[in-house]
């Protein structure tokens, strides 16, 4: 058991809840999921010179390969990604999976809340 190259058990079943038989192990590809979407978060809810940094940084990395930010709203996924880094990508991919939406009631909202 311990000489093999196999494990006896499937990654995947350990990540299980443990009253569904598993370890209770957080999955990294959630977890990453997971830290991701929190940043995502705060960078859309701060108004800090690092997350403008951030959000610029990431616009000027999707205009280099022809991408819109606003295709992130839309049910159609950029088939280029793949041509940034993998960093961005992983952003990219996460605020399409959070299914961000935009709010159209513009009225309600300051000009410098717009800006």
């Amino acid at each position: 058991m311990f000489n093999s190259k196999h494990a006896p058990i499937e990654f995947e079943l350990v990540c299980h809840p443990m009253h569904l038989s598993g370890l209770g192990i957080i999955h990294p590809r959630l977890m990453i999921l997971t830290i991701s979407d929190t940043m995502i978060a705060r960078v859309f809810r701060d108004q800090s010179l690092i997350t403008k940094a951030f959000s610029l940084s990431f616009l000027r990395k999707l205009n280099r390969v022809n991408a819109c930010f606003f295709r992130l709203f839309s049910e159609g996924k950029f088939h280029e990604i793949h041509l940034i880094i993998p960093y961005w990508q992983r952003i990219y991919e996460t605020i399409f999976i959070m299914n961000l939406s935009f709010d159209t009631e513009w009225n309600k909202y300051s000009d410098e809340k717009i800006l």
